[in-house]
């Protein structure tokens, strides 16, 4: 079967250059911005423990999560944990891995299912 296709981006181009950084916080505070980005949003997991297994749903879930606090997504990919190739069924062994910018700040982060 064929790999699951391409995750669609926010509205801002991968090619643009990220907007200015937003005020930072107060020091010693740190920023709640960067939240959507530490873990897969809570509709995404809980369709998984409902059995659904569409990784496209899962992409789209968590790049609508993103759009809202990102200025950019690089790429939102649901992966094989051992082979990094895209899955077409989510499973125990896949791997939600994300790339995007908040502000100038670019976050990675993945979560195993």
């Amino acid at each position: 079967s064929a790999p699951a296709s391409p995750a669609p981006r926010c509205s801002h181009s991968s090619s643009a250059a990220p907007p200015p950084a937003a005020r930072a916080p107060p020091a010693g505070r740190a920023s709640t911005s960067a939240a959507p980005a530490s873990r897969p949003p809570p509709a995404a997991a809980a369709d998984y423990r409902a059995g659904r297994t569409d990784p496209r749903r899962a992409v789209a879930k968590i790049e609508k999560a993103l759009a809202k606090a990102c200025n950019r997504v690089d790429y939102v990919v649901a992966v094989d944990a051992d082979t990094l190739e895209p899955v077409k069924k989510l499973g125990p062994n896949t791997l939600l891995a994300l790339a995007a910018y908040v502000g100038r700040t670019r976050l990675i982060d993945n979560h195993l299912l």
